[in-house]
């Protein structure tokens, strides 16, 4: 029988209770980089949408002053231009935003004197 000295018999016993830990650490460090990817991963989808209705809404921004242009320009808020502007509002190929849907009602403005089709 081959007879080991205090010393050494202490470190085998002390790796033996440590059999695994290694690979219990490499698991939870796995577990919580997944969770960061993940995280990043969704934050990457939502600055998707945020960007995509962002876009909608500059769209939209831009259509609303095409018609207060034209209104503008002609003096009047004439049948022809409302039907002409809801048109390219409603059509997505034209607009660019999916579900458009324009409105147009008269109003009195107390600073320009404007009162629907017809000024004061």
């Amino acid at each position: 029988m081959i007879h080991l000295p205090p010393d050494s018999r202490r470190r085998f016993t002390t790796r033996r209770k440590q059999t695994g830990a290694t690979l219990i650490e490499v698991m939870v460090s796995l577990l919580v980089f997944s969770v960061g990817v993940l995280g990043m991963v969704a934050m990457q989808g939502k600055a998707t949408t945020y960007a995509v209705d962002s876009e909608n809404r500059s769209r939209a921004a831009l259509l609303a002053n095409e018609i207060v242009a034209a209104m503008w320009a002609e003096g009047t808020a004439a049948p022809s231009t409302q039907t002409a502007w809801l048109a390219r509002v409603k059509d997505p190929a034209v607009s660019g935003l999916p579900d458009a849907n324009g409105v147009l009602s008269p109003s009195t403005d107390e600073a320009t004197g404007f009162q629907g089709q017809q000024r004061r």
